[in-house]
């Protein structure tokens, strides 16, 4: 506070004065304006001021206006100055000011492209605008890139598919399409993919009906409309089936399928046949076949209980055939048959009739001596003792009959030497064969050719651990050298 005085003084020279008190008032405090000094067009921006109670103004309210609160609202591009005024109580005035520009948004042409796609599949979208930037409103509907505009459709449904440009002030505009993305059908799994062989095929199914199906390599594997698979070539293919709904989007199921190669092998010999000639097991075996293949010996079409090794040796007649088998596939060898060897029996039908079964050559022997041109199926005999009959099949193999024994030559027969219940044993054996008759014999050991080897009169036992392993036959003789019984033993370790 602070006296003011006024002195005035007349032409006497006398004065007078007049005083009066005044008070001056502080300005009020009033920091800058908080807020942006660049806006963009059609966007609104809110100012603040540390000191409260003032009042906001624009200079130019047709490039942006300014509401009591402080929000600015821009008008038209263009700079406008924004204050802010405080009064104080004495009506003292501060006022502050921010130059604010309103910039124009960018202009976005509009998208281009189509709109409409399947789920799994993608199109690409365009806009003249250069250098903006792409955005999907719901990406588990569809997705796009960024930067190239390539839209994926995900599901069916339909999403906003934005363009966003951004000038060098920063103010953005964008542009939208509506996209829609139509579901495939849904397709059930391919069933029956066992996989299956060169040369050969199988049909593969799947419970969706009305698809198409396709190969990824038909040098591998064909597949006809009906789901019938080929093989062409070892290897693995993809197999594709393909279903097609409404609004020609499709769906796909994919599966691996397998082709194997077939395994290879001859069954031998190949003659066909093999004859258990003298009782021996016969050999039968393969060649030609992969390493790693497993097999398995069937006779007569029944699985050969551990015959499963490439070869199989056997004494019982059959018809013989292997599988073989590589994992994957199989072929089946066959067939070899084992046939018995020839039983040559002696009958008597009538008179003096002998005669015995089919073959291919015969012999009739009387007392263990060949009868001279006695080789039919039949033999007349005009004398008694003990005769027996040599037979050969077709296969070579050869038997001796049991001899059958004439006592008389007036068309009655004699009994069959079987009768006296001559018997062997052990059989197979070792080193001694025991032999049990109810009259003193006298034996003879053959090799399979029919070479005597060995002779023992008044035998019981006979003595054979020097024999090599093998088949032997052995005629068992009466005393005056009537021919009682031919039979078999097996030598053994």
């Amino acid at each position: 506070t602070t006296t003011i005085s006024y002195t005035v003084t007349n032409a006497a020279g006398c004065t007078a004065t007049a005083t009066a008190t005044v008070t001056v008032d502080a300005l009020p405090f009033v920091p800058a304006i908080t807020g942006a000094s660049t806006i963009c067009m059609g966007s609104t921006a809110t100012f603040t001021d540390g000191t409260t109670g003032g009042t906001w103004a624009t200079s130019d309210a047709t490039v942006a206006s300014i509401s009591a609160t402080g929000v600015v609202t821009t008008v038209a591009t263009g700079t406008a100055t924004i204050s802010y005024t405080v009064t104080s109580a004495a009506g003292c005035t501060s006022m502050v000011t921010l130059a604010v520009t309103v910039d124009a948004l960018p202009t976005v042409a509009a998208i281009s492209g189509t709109t409409v796609i399947c789920a799994a599949t993608s199109t690409t979208l365009t806009d003249a605008t250069t250098g903006g930037t792409w955005s999907s409103s719901d990406a588990s509907i569809a997705t796009v890139d960024p930067s190239t505009g390539v839209v994926t459709g995900v599901a069916g449904g339909t999403a906003n598919i934005l363009y966003t440009v951004t000038s060098a002030a920063g103010c953005t505009a964008s542009t939208a399409v509506s996209f829609t993305v139509n579901a495939g059908p849904t397709v059930s799994a391919i069933s029956g993919l066992a996989g299956t062989c060169i040369g050969t095929s199988t049909t593969l199914t799947d419970a969706t009906t009305g698809g198409a199906w396709s190969s990824s390599d038909a040098t591998i594997a064909t597949i006809s409309s009906a789901g019938v698979v080929t093989g062409v070539a070892a290897g693995t293919v993809t197999i594709t089936y393909t279903v097609t709904g409404s609004g020609g989007c499709a769906t796909s199921v994919y599966a691996t399928f397998n082709v194997n190669t077939v395994p290879t092998g001859t069954l031998n010999p190949a003659s066909g046949s093999l004859t258990l000639c003298g009782g021996a097991p016969v050999n039968i075996w393969i060649s030609g076949s992969a390493s790693g293949s497993t097999y398995q010996w069937y006779n007569t079409g029944v699985a050969v209980p551990g015959a499963t090794n490439s070869s199989i040796v056997t004494d019982t007649v059959g018809t013989y055939s292997v599988v073989v088998s590589n994992g994957g596939c199989s072929i089946t060898l066959s067939s070899v048959t084992v046939v018995a060897p020839p039983n040559a029996v002696i009958t008597h039908p009538s008179g003096n009739i002998l005669t015995t079964g089919s073959f291919a050559t015969y012999q009739w022997y009387l007392n263990g001596t060949a009868i001279s041109g006695a080789t039919s199926v039949v033999y007349h005999y005009a004398a008694p003792g003990a005769y027996t009959v040599i037979v050969t099949d077709g296969n070579g193999c050869s038997d001796t009959s049991a001899a059958y024994t004439v006592t008389s030559i007036n068309g009655v027969a004699g009994v069959n030497v079987n009768a006296l219940d001559i018997r062997l044993f052990p059989n197979p054996t070792a080193s001694v064969i025991t032999i049990d008759a109810p009259v003193k014999v006298n034996v003879s050991v053959l090799r399979p050719d029919g070479k005597v080897i060995m002779q023992q009169d008044d035998a019981t036992t006979i003595d054979v651990s020097n024999l090599a392993n093998g088949m032997y036959m052995i005629m068992i003789y009466s005393q005056d050298n009537a021919l009682l019984k031919t039979d078999k033993f097996m030598k053994v370790n």
